[in-house]
């Protein structure tokens, strides 16, 4: 995903986790999920 280092956008983020869940497992899916909740926290902090 090196394409969307550059979105700064969480609606970019989410529009690419969108297109990601197609090729990720759920399981692997739910967890890049809550990873990058928790960074999106941390960032707002």
């Amino acid at each position: 995903m090196t394409h969307g280092a550059k979105a700064t956008s969480p609606a970019k983020d989410q529009a690419a986790a969108v297109r990601g869940r197609k090729r990720l497992s759920k399981p692997a899916y739910e967890r890049e999920l809550l990873r990058l909740q928790a960074e999106l926290v941390k960032l707002q902090e």
